[in-house]
């Protein structure tokens, strides 16, 4: 604000009733800002753990085709070896099954691994009726063994993530829910 002065200076600034006032507002707005702010970042981490997860399970569609052999993605936590089940502090492997042994052998070459997601865990639901394998399995046709992987939110307060695998081999994206993994 410019005021001028008894001897006919201008002074140039803000007074330290203004300055008060700009610094409550600005401390209203984080407060407002900064929580929400935190619900975006979270949301973004468990749609990246989606993405880079349903990347996987077409680069293991294409290496199938490619290879002329089965390829899996499984769970994993050390980057080498696969799990016997999908959950927390797990990542995923893609291999292509050159043993055909139907698992991870130690000459079957991993295409992938990534480790576990920032937040949340992943959980695997066959379509098959029965079945308990936790094996992604794409065929050397391009065909899949059909189920669900879901990117589980830490929280009731954000959404699941869901990427549903059917059996003619086609990954996408399936709506969003705050009840699946719960």
């Amino acid at each position: 604000m410019l005021g001028i002065s008894k001897q006919g200076y201008v002074a140039k600034g803000f007074t330290l009733l203004e300055l008060m006032i700009a610094v409550a507002i600005l401390v209203i707005v984080l407060v407002i800002a900064v929580p929400s702010m935190q619900g975006l970042m979270q949301d973004n981490k468990q749609k990246v753990t989606r993405d880079l997860l349903a990347n996987s399970l077409m680069v293991a569609q294409q290496e199938a085709i490619r290879a002329n052999l089965s390829t899996y993605v499984c769970p994993t936590t050390n980057g080498t070896s696969c799990e016997a089940a999908w959950g927390a502090n797990k990542g995923w492997l893609v291999f292509i099954d050159e043993t055909r042994s139907g698992g991870l052998s130690s000459s079957d070459p991993v295409i992938a691994a990534h480790p576990k997601p920032q937040s949340g865990e992943l959980k695997y639901s066959p379509s098959a009726s029965g079945s308990t394998s936790t094996l992604v399995r794409f065929f050397p046709t391009g065909h899949a063994t059909a189920g669900e992987l879901t990117v589980c939110a830490p929280s009731n307060d954000y959404e699941d993530q869901r990427i549903s695998i059917t059996r003619m081999g086609r990954v996408e994206y399936a709506s969003p829910s705050t009840t699946y993994c719960n």
